[in-house]
Formats: C-alpha cells, structure tokens, sequence
C-alpha cells in the first residue's frame, strides 16, 4: 500500500492542482490525503482534476472559510470503505475487496489555537478507540515532537510532552522520516523550519506491512513537504560503497585505477591523504559503474530487439540455418551479460567467516597464573620501534585473505593485492607518518560496531557478539602489529 499526504495549502491555483497531479501520477497511491484544501465543498469533477483517473472514490471534510478542510481518496476498485467525521480530522476504514485486510487512515489538521488541543486530542481518541485493527495517522499535526525537531532548537514545551504520551498511550509508532529533515518552511531568507507533518502507525499496521518507509519528496507548491508511505522490500535507505572484485574482470578497469589514483593530489599529512585519495576513487567508481551498467543495459535491449525480430520471423515459415544459428548466439549472448550484470551489481559471495565463528564450540581457557614472562632485551626492544619495511608491508597484505568482507569504506584486501603497485607508495607514507607521529590521522581510526546473533531467536544483548568494522588502512596497520616476524618472535 502507498499512501500520499500533503498539506496544500489551498486548491485554488489551476498550477498548483497541476503540479499536485503529477505528484500523483508519479508516485500512484492507493490512498491521497490532503490537509488544507480550503475548498469548502469538494467534489468528483475536482478529485478528477487532481487524480487524473475516474477509478476514483472520496470523502472530505468541508473548509471554514478560508481556511482548514481535509480530503481522502483511494482507488474504488481495490477498496470500500465506511467514513468517520470530526472537526478536526476525517476517518476512512478501508476494506480491501479482494481480501479480508481492513483499516483505518485518519487524515488529520491539527489546530493552531492552544485552547482547541484538548479537543483535538479527544476527538482521534474516539477515533482509535472505534477500530482495533491496523491504524494509521497522517497528517499536519501543527505539533512537533522534540526541540530539534524546529530549526531554531527552541526549549521542550508542555504541547510537546503530551503529543508524546499520547502517541505512547495510543501504542502508535513514528517511523524515521527518510529525506528531509523538516516537513515545514517559512520560505524566507530568514528561514523557519519545523517537523509538522508525519505518519502515526499502530503496531498491527506494521505486523501487516513489516517493510515501512516514511520519506518526504521534493516541496514545490506549498510551504509543506509531501511525505510518501510505502511497503519498500528490503529498502534501508543509501546503500555504502563497495567494490566489487568482478570489476577486476572487465577491460581497461585496471588502467582507470592506475590513472585515476595518479591524479589524485596529495596533502600534506599522509593519513589525510591516504583517506582523501579512497573518497575521491570511491566517487569514480559510482559514477563508472552506472555507465557499464547503462551501457550493458542498452546492449541487453538491442539484443532482445533483434530476438524479437528474429522469432517474429520464424512465425509460420520454416527458419534457415543462418537464423538458427543467430538466435543461439543471442541467447548465448543474453545469458552471458546477465551474469556479467548480476556480478557487476552485487558479488555473488557470501561471507561465511562469522558463521564458522559462531559455530565454534565453547572451551575452557588456561589460567596464566604463576607463569614468568620472559623479557624483551635492549637490542629486542629496539628492533620494535625501526620503521617497517616495504617488504613487511607487502608480506602482510598479501598474507590477508582477499574475499573477505570489507570494512566501512567498501574496499577487500584483494583491491590491495592487485593494485599494490600503484597504492603501496602512499601506505608506506601513511605507515612512516604513524612511526613518526605517534598518532593517527582523523577519521582512520573509525569503525562501525555490529552485532552478530549468537543463538537463533537472538533478543538480548548476551545473545550477541559485538565486531567491530574498521577500515582499511587500520586494518593493515593492526595486522603488521600481529603478523610481522619481529613482533612474533619469542
């Protein structure tokens, strides 16, 4: 289910209603809300304006004056539906025809008179007290519910503490908003921005529809955003960068690497620009890959073009061998770059190292006590602290296992193993500034925690094991701590 919601702040304009339709058009809803319609009496021949389509039902709340009033429409050939009215908000129970599914949308106004509130918050108590299924709440609430939710970050209010215990008491959840950050603007140079317009959800609603997303599109003819709620599949919003070892397969990717890393300009603290070169080759690479992947789609159509072409030939007439042996090769063709494209979008190999670390049977662990360590000599002490070598480096990348998972920056040890001439001077610049230093360059140093389930059903922190992802130059840097001879000896 798609449910559209917009506050428009009036209908009046015959571009506004314009730009509203190809909202519509584009994002196909299966329920429109709009809040501030200021028509004081809606009809078909309106809706039919905005929806563009005929298979079209509605219910709206009359304007007062100029100002207030709230539609809601849905697709009357996939729902039927009893309405409720308030001063405030209309209900829409919405029963699918072709299924038992039933729910409850209530397109809300909120007031903007303090005094009124109390009224406000009775009446979609009613509401939510009538039906028990999957609700849902969308709307302008002209409330907002935590002071970084207003651009101005003004102090936590008694309005505010009640919207959140009453979302609590009505066991509604407010989904993270994707997109914006703020649904309203003052529009000014002096600008003004609030979070007033949002989806309430019950706990059944997302039981129904467990793959939610709350986003805003783009504001064009009201001071409000738009905000889109969607069933999304396994959708957890931007997606990080990772290289993919099939890139090494294609030709002429190698030489673009090489050139683009060379270009790259170098600052002053090694660190920075070890950092800075990866951004600027992870930059390359996104906008690189959408045009193999555009250019190999093209490729993909011409050749279902010419099969097409071909079997329409072959309809009623006995083929040529010529023919025959066309479509083969095309088909061949076809199969080939659908596995080259699948590779090209995602690498087919699952990681199973975290699986085979959870699987490993518990043991009990030796007591050290009453164990006398030998010390490390002068002469031992001193061969710690000499710079390491190109050669240690290199023994100890290539000792690292190419296909395992990539840290936060997206790139595995196998892109250092084929292009360590081409990166190894800047490692070892980034390695000599650490010996020299002492420290780290910002941002280096950072990781990402997961945690990993220990049992199946995993509810409890115990039931975890907490990794942490670190990226590349600090793994390398860990791993010559751990593997290099010098540090192992003895």
């Amino acid at each position: 289910m798609i449910v559209l919601s917009w506050n428009v702040r009036g209908l009046g304009s015959r571009q506004k209603r314009s730009l509203i339709k190809g909202s519509i058009r584009r994002k196909q809803p299966d329920v429109l809300c709009l809040q501030e319609t200021k028509v004081p009496k809606f009809s078909k021949q309106l809706l039919d304006s905005l929806w563009g389509d005929q298979d079209a039902d509605f219910v709206s709340l009359d304007a007062s004056g100029s100002s207030g009033g709230i539609l809601i429409a849905w697709k009357s050939s996939k729902w039927d539906l009893p309405t409720l009215s308030g001063a405030f908000s209309k209900a829409a129970l919405l029963q699918d025809k072709y299924s038992s599914f039933r729910c409850i949308v209530i397109s809300v106004y909120g007031p903007t008179d303090d005094s009124l509130r109390p009224n406000f918050w009775e009446e979609l108590n009613v509401i939510r007290q009538s039906f028990t299924g999957p609700c849902c709440f969308v709307g302008d609430f002209n409330v907002i519910r935590f002071p970084h939710k207003h651009s101005r970050r003004r102090r936590s209010s008694s309005t505010m503490h009640y919207f959140n215990d009453w979302i609590q008491a009505q066991e509604l959840v407010d989904l993270p908003l994707f997109g914006a950050k703020f649904t309203w603007s003052n529009g000014r140079r002096s600008q003004i921005q609030f979070r007033l317009d949002r989806f309430l959800v019950s706990l059944e609603w997302i039981e129904e529809f467990p793959s939610l997303s709350q986003t805003t599109l783009p504001r064009t003819t009201s001071d409000h955003c738009p905000i889109l709620l969607l069933v999304i599949d396994d959708d957890w919003g931007l997606k990080p960068f990772k290289f993919n070892p099939a890139w090494l397969r294609i030709d002429g990717f190698h030489q673009k690497i090489v050139e683009w890393w060379s270009s790259f300009p170098s600052e002053s603290f090694a660190g920075y620009s070890f950092m800075n070169k990866f951004c600027l080759l992870k930059e390359n690479l996104k906008v690189w890959k959408k045009e193999v992947l555009r250019k190999r789609e093209t490729e993909m159509e011409t050749l279902f073009e010419e099969l097409n072409l071909i079997d329409s030939g072959l309809e009623g007439n006995d083929p040529s061998l010529e023919m025959l042996t066309r479509r083969i090769q095309i088909i061949q063709s076809i199969s080939s770059r659908c596995l080259e494209m699948n590779s090209l979008g995602k690498s087919n190999r699952v990681p199973n190292g975290f699986q085979r670390e959870i699987r490993t049977p518990r043991w009990s662990r030796p007591h050290l006590d009453a164990i006398h360590f030998r010390s490390l000599l002068s002469s031992e002490a001193e061969r710690l602290e000499i710079p390491f070598t190109v050669d240690e480096v290199k023994s100890t990348i290539h000792s690292m296992g190419g296909e395992k998972s990539s840290g936060p920056d997206g790139f595995p040890m196998s892109f250092f193993h084929v292009f360590w001439d081409t990166v190894h001077p800047d490692i070892m610049n980034f390695l000599n500034e650490f010996h020299a230093r002492g420290k780290l360059s910002k941002g280096i140093g950072a990781s990402f925690i997961a945690l990993i389930p220990k049992v199946p059903g995993a509810s409890s922190f115990s039931d975890f094991r907490p990794i942490s992802l670190i990226g590349s130059p600090y793994k390398i840097l860990a791993k010559l701590f751990i593997f290099t001879p010098r540090f192992c000896d003895g």
